[in-house]
């Protein structure tokens, strides 16, 4: 095996840890996103299917005056507001993911066809200095 291979190796296994470590914060961070959403949406979905919340709604609705009818509607606004914004961030962190990952991918491509094409232009070089200056392991062929 020689250096070259060596270092190919090495630095392989580099950009595969690093790869490693930033896909290992991105699924944190989503599912520390999808732990609120479900939150959310848990609470909302409760809140709805309970008989006795709806009767009390409108109960409530009945009695309130008109600003408390609109401080529930903001609350309700606001929470949806929250909900859409949770659901747009974790949609960008997905495409920013998905480019990052494209991205390293170009690089890795990139990286080995200039390690593929310095290696190839090495041995095309000793090939030209001659047999003599070549390792007895090695040929030309």
């Amino acid at each position: 095996m020689c250096l070259a291979q060596l270092a190919t190796e090495a630095e392989y296994r580099r950009v595969k840890e690093i790869r490693a470590k930033d896909l290992s914060q991105r699924d944190v961070q989503l599912a520390q996103l999808e732990e609120w959403k479900d939150r959310i949406i848990a609470e909302r979905t409760v809140d709805l299917e309970e008989g006795e919340f709806q009767r009390k709604k409108a109960q409530e609705f009945a009695v309130m005056s008109k600003n408390r009818m609109q401080e529930r509607m903001d609350d309700y606004k606001r929470i949806n507001a929250e909900t859409a914004k949770a659901n747009e961030a974790l949609k960008k962190i997905k495409q920013m993911e998905k480019q990052k990952e494209q991205e390293e991918e170009q690089r890795i491509i990139a990286f080995a066809r200039k390690k593929e094409a310095l290696i190839l232009e090495r041995k095309v070089s000793l090939c030209y200095l001659g047999p003599s200056t070549l390792y007895r392991s090695q040929s030309c062929a």
